[in-house]
């Protein structure tokens, strides 16, 4: 059992590398892949000052053309064709690099700003490219600006109303395709634009030149990679959900489920916009505030679920603050939406800010070995990259791709593993426990007890110290109280039993008086603490009494070897065994790896330890145990003892000890010579204590004494 029990930890841990390795795995490859592809596409013709020669691109081969290169710009002027042949035609503002914000463009060395409009151009030589059907589409990504493009002055695309002020204007978020044919050898793409109610002026968004196959092939492949992320979002949100409504103890499926439910909104109104390929003329602002809403509950919603995964570690002020402005911020969200544009930035830092605190909250959690504070903090470090990779992007730092659905995916996934790890174990631990139920199921019956057994998912504290205390009240009932002992004239008894947690402990005593001068006792030691020693002990006193009918100590003991052994029952006590016989003044004893017991013989002021050999009851089919006896006399001390006597620790980490224990006993042989059973019990009890101080028991303790009267007829 126990070599199934390392080979199943091992597998475990194995498959949890590499479940963690393979996600570091993908993550690098993805950096990689990307890298190779912004490499391969520098290789690419270049697009100088608004022209771009095209003769040698095989679009069957290479693909679609990116068209990012050096524009002509016209700022304030909706140019044609036909306008730049005119003498008085527009000025021309200079080149601009595409796609890029005008926001910071100068002309007369002044900034122009966000709000405006203007056109962009640029000539495209197709000489001898061998085009199907002479066509060719451009691919236009959702953008937050407004524009028309004109292949030769015919009007191939159009988002949203361009409009020469704000009045004219108006905003649309979709990603477009359209094809157009070309009948010469050079041709001319127009682009007119607007702004007047974003911060980030210009066309911002990528553009694609390509033959309708590999246009609508990467179209296709850009929808199918946001569909595939909006459902990954989507069946995660309504798991999550599904589970906390079938068990709402656990709150923290309820907040990752709104985490996932808003990073599938922010997914489904963000870059290719899916709600507008179904409804294309939905309306731009209030998909901004869908998007910014997300982004914004996003920050409190996961300060709550690391609240409810590492409370002790995660600061309660991370919580104010992500509540705090996230209410600042709704508010400014209800109000132009240029206003709260730029005021972004300031979310941004909180962004990256509360990145910071989550990993430090992470790396103390894997400091305090918390159960999951590893796989959590890979999949977090993946989404917090790719945010701050988008926070770069959006604000024309970096020019790389938003990456932060990809990286929510991965962090999902990473929580969906730990999820199922924390059922996986919790539903191991309910099996354990109904095992070491089942085993003392027959015994509490027997003695009208009626237990319910609560099984749970997940076993709480108030839970435990219920079935500790039902083990408490059964045990009371099966141990011999100190009232019952006193009764017997022709000795002076005192038990003190004190289990570690204050309840129920693993020892047990049994002392049984007969009519026919006969004294019998049995001292057991079940291994562990808390309920599942004290429950061993209910099995440990029924197998004492089948083992009643035998007054010799070692047959006694091969009595309950044989029927934990044929019960194939585990080996979880020591034990003494004892009997006295009035007639002879003979104590036999017998011991199964308990230790040694102690006789004062107060006539000669020495003790005799009470050493016989015995191994754990159970373990082996003829254990063979043996009795010895010794001569006992009147006023004699028996002193019986579990070793969670000696075996307690002070501050300092040091054990008492048995060798130091028997010394003890050695020196106050005077003292327990004039002393009740009761105060020799006090004095042991005090001792230990006094040794121990503050620190909690470090077993259960369970101390007999017996003192033979004088009016035992011997």
């Amino acid at each position: 059992m126990l070599r199934k029990l390392r080979l199943m930890y091992f597998i475990k841990e194995y498959f949890k590398k590499v479940y963690l390795f393979t996600l570091l795995v993908f993550f690098i490859f993805g950096i990689f892949t990307f890298n190779c592809a912004k490499d391969k596409s520098e290789k690419k013709p270049e697009i100088k000052k608004g022209f771009v020669d095209l003769s040698n691109w095989n679009f069957e081969e290479n693909g679609n053309f990116k068209l990012s290169g050096e524009w002509e710009f016209y700022w304030n002027h909706f140019i044609t064709s036909e306008m730049l042949l005119k003498e008085n035609r527009p000025q021309l503002s200079g080149y601009y690099e595409l796609p890029n914000s005008w926001n910071n463009y100068k002309i007369d060395s002044e900034k122009i700003g966000p709000e405006g409009y203007g056109s962009y151009r640029l000539k495209v030589r197709t000489k001898d490219i061998n085009i199907k059907n002479n066509t060719l589409c451009i691919l236009a990504k959702a953008s937050n600006s407004s524009f028309l493009i004109y292949a030769d002055d015919k009007l191939v695309l159009k988002n949203g109303k361009v409009g020469k002020t704000e009045e004219s204007s108006g905003k649309q978020r979709k990603t477009t395709m359209s094809c157009f044919d070309i009948h010469s050898e050079e041709f001319s793409i127009i682009i007119h634009t607007s702004n007047f109610n974003y911060p980030i002026g210009g066309l911002t968004s990528d553009f694609y030149l390509g033959i309708a196959e590999s246009a609508s092939k990467q179209h296709s492949i850009k929808l199918g990679l946001n569909l595939f992320l909006i459902g990954g979002f989507l069946l995660m949100f309504l798991y999550h959900f599904s589970i906390y409504f079938l068990r709402k103890k656990d709150k923290s499926t309820l907040y990752f489920g709104f985490f996932c439910g808003l990073v599938f909104f922010r997914q489904l109104v963000f870059d290719d916009i899916l709600l507008t390929q179904i409804f294309p003329n939905f309306s731009w602002e209030i998909l901004f505030r869908i998007e910014y809403f997300a982004i914004l509950a996003i920050l409190p919603v996961i300060a709550a679920y690391f609240k409810l995964l590492f409370s002790d570690e995660t600061p309660n002020f991370i919580l104010k603050i992500t509540k705090i402005f996230f209410l600042i911020f709704s508010l400014f969200l209800i109000g132009p939406v240029i206003l709260f544009k730029q005021l972004m930035p300031i979310y941004h830092i909180l962004y990256i800010f509360c990145g910071y605190i989550g990993c430090s909250i992470l790396y103390k959690a894997i400091k305090n070995k918390r159960t999951g504070s590893k796989t959590v903090l890979v999949g977090f470090s993946i989404v917090f990259i790719t945010i701050v990779n988008d926070i770069l992007y959006v604000n024309e730092i970096i020019h790389t791709m938003s990456l932060t659905g990809f990286g929510s995916l991965g962090f999902i996934f990473s929580q969906a593993y730990l999820l199922s790890k924390k059922y996986a174990n919790a539903f191991e631990e309910i099996e354990e426990l109904n095992i070491s139920l089942a085993d003392v199921t027959d015994e509490l019956l027997e003695k009208g007890l009626k237990l319910k057994v609560m099984h749970a998912e997940n076993i709480r504290l108030t839970e435990i110290k219920k079935e500790i205390e039902i083990a408490s009240l059964v045990q009371k009932k099966i141990l011999v109280p100190n009232e019952v002992l006193r009764k017997i004239p022709e000795f002076d008894i005192d038990v003190r039993y004190l289990p570690m947690n204050k309840e129920a402990g693993g020892d047990y005593y049994n002392i049984v008086h007969t009519k026919n001068n006969q004294f019998s006792m049995i001292l057991a030691d079940a291994i562990g603490h808390g309920i599942h020693a004290a429950l061993s002990t209910m099995r440990i006193d029924m197998m004492t009494k089948q083992a009643s009918l035998s007054t010799k100590p070692h047959e006694r003991l091969n009595l309950m070897n044989d029927f934990i052994y044929q019960k194939k029952f585990s080996g979880d006590a020591w034990f003494s065994a004892f009997n006295c016989d009035y007639k002879s003044g003979r104590l036999h004893y017998s011991s199964a790896g308990h230790p040694m017991q102690a006789l004062i013989k107060t006539n000669q002021n020495e003790i005799e330890f009470l050493k016989t050999e015995g191994t754990m009851v159970g373990i082996l089919e003829n254990s063979g145990y043996k009795s010895t006896q010794i001569k006992v006399e009147s006023s004699d001390i028996l002193i019986l003892f579990s070793d969670g006597v000696y075996e307690e620790y002070n501050d300092k980490g040091k054990e008492y000890g048995e060798e130091n224990f028997h010394k003890f006993l050695q020196r106050n042989i005077k003292i327990f010579k004039k002393a009740k059973s009761f105060d020799i019990n006090k004095i042991i009890v005090d001792e230990i204590e006094n040794f121990r101080g503050d620190k909690p028991s470090n077993d259960d303790i369970t101390l007999i004494t017996i003192k033979f009267l004088n009016n035992i007829n011997f």
